[in-house]
């Protein structure tokens, strides 16, 4: 099994880390996106890094290798302790991290023309860290069914991401 993600939106950091590590940052105390109210998807093994970039680059009609924009860490606040053993209270040793996914990204894809998003969706699913035979698969393929045009939420201009975990996940 790989790592877990979960997607959401959060109007500012302070809010972000509350809802999805715990108040003030105590991964101990966290509960879920969902009791914390928070508009979440639990997006599996969608990780934000390379496979929703990659989604972003083919939407912008540019290479991967071209994305200039990456998600930030914002949890576990770096920098990450390289070499050194963590100690069992560092978050570091938790496996959980928050990154605030670029407002551009969020953009491009809003801005997707419905017509494009069946060919998109459709390179999208050939790249190796995608497993198409997921929920939306009909007879193992990737159903691309037609879907609503994405809106940017107007009361909330940041976009979360974050691996899901016991404390953190439904």
């Amino acid at each position: 099994m790989g790592v877990l993600y979960d997607y959401f939106h959060a109007t500012d950091h302070t809010t972000a880390v509350n809802q999805a590590i715990g108040p003030d940052g105590d991964w101990l105390r966290g509960t879920s996106l969902e009791e914390t109210g928070a508009d979440w998807i639990d997006a599996k093994c969608l990780d934000p890094n390379v496979v929703l970039g990659q989604l972003v680059a083919y939407a912008k009609g540019i290479p991967f290798t071209d994305q200039q924009d990456a998600p930030t860490l914002i949890w576990p606040e770096p920098p990450y302790p390289q070499g050194e053993p963590t100690a069992p209270d560092s978050p570091w040793g938790t496996g959980l991290i928050l990154q605030q996914l670029p407002d551009r990204w969020r953009d491009i894809l809003a801005a997707l023309p419905v017509d494009a998003v069946p060919m998109v969706a459709a390179q999208w699913y050939q790249i190796e860290e995608v497993d198409p035979g997921g929920p939306g698969a009909v007879d193992g393929r990737p159903s691309l069914l037609p879907v609503q045009p994405l809106k940017p939420p107007e009361h909330s201009p940041c976009l979360w991401a974050s691996p899901a975990s016991s404390a953190v996940s439904s």
